[in-house]
């Protein structure tokens, strides 16, 4: 891996991603992507590394398009900063992501957390304070996982897998999951725009859950949206000890039952009736539910 010295000069020779020197020092240091690709047989052509160097490096200047490589392929500064052998033409790409996707992701998925374990990154807690007034209060640390579903516009395109959304457009409802207060990614699964977020959810936890496991030690919580307010979810997650906070789905309970709990408290054990503006009252409580 070449290093680069960065000083100031009169040449006219610039690029606009420069930063790619950092993104290659970080996979070849932080890493042992180019080791675990060369265990994958290749009888012939471009090196398994060379192709996933390659797209990580158009993934790192915002193009995810195979044709895209076809604009780096006489960039010498894009060949070194990555330590290529050789930039792969298009159809190579193509053709080896292809042939080769089941045996690349896992892989990419251990050298990910390889990376946040051989780089140290700091991963920091949220504090939370539990009980109540009567029996007093415990605070607790933990780090925060935060999964969801965040739906993509690819309205007028004819992409494979794209259908319509719960955002009412055309397009894909990807997966991700994030951990700690800086927000690391620990997996991103692309998904159809029809597939519903609690679909083969639980296999996604069996995914990331080792994975944020990997990286810290400090208990784990899980921060889901209403969509994955199900009962397999909360035994899934209580049978491996991950504490959560799920956002509440009503379903067919309605909110007048709520209200009259709400109105029957005592002010002498629950926070009191607020109004942050006229004519809302809100009143935050804890009820357990069998």
């Amino acid at each position: 891996m070449r290093s680069f010295e960065i000083e100031q000069s009169t040449e006219a020779t610039l690029t606009a991603h420069a930063g790619l020197a950092l993104v290659g020092r970080a996979l070849a240091q932080r890493t042992s992507l180019a080791q675990r690709l060369a265990s994958i047989p290749l009888h012939h052509g471009v090196a398994h590394a060379d192709c996933v160097r390659s797209y990580i490096g158009l993934l790192a200047t915002g193009k995810s398009d195979f044709i895209a490589i076809e604009n780096v392929s006489g960039d010498c500064f894009f060949t070194e900063a990555l330590g290529l052998g050789q930039v792969p033409p298009e159809s190579t790409l193509r053709q080896r992501f292809d042939e080769q996707a089941k045996r690349f992701l896992p892989i990419i998925d251990d050298v990910s957390i390889e990376f946040l374990q051989r780089s140290a990154v700091p991963i920091t807690p949220m504090t939370i304070k539990s009980g109540n007034r009567r029996s007093g209060f415990t605070t607790h640390a933990f780090v925060p996982l935060d999964i969801d579903v965040f739906p993509m516009d690819n309205s007028r395109t004819k992409k494979e897998g794209v259908a319509w959304t719960y955002k009412k457009h055309d397009g894909y409802a990807p997966i991700a999951a994030y951990l700690g207060a800086e927000g690391w990614c620990l997996a991103a699964e692309l998904r159809q725009g029809n597939q519903h977020s609690q679909f083969e959810f639980v296999h996604f936890l069996e995914r990331v859950i080792p994975r944020a496991r990997a990286v810290t030690d400090k208990g784990l919580l899980a921060r889901l949206d209403s969509a994955h307010d199900a009962l397999e979810n909360r035994a899934w997650l209580l049978d491996y000890r991950v504490d959560f906070i799920m956002k509440w789905n009503p379903r067919q309970k309605h909110a007048v039952a709520w209200l009259a709990i709400a109105e029957g408290l005592s002010d002498r054990f629950v926070a009191p009736w607020t109004t942050p503006r006229p004519g809302k009252r809100v009143r935050v409580f804890s009820e357990w539910i069998d």
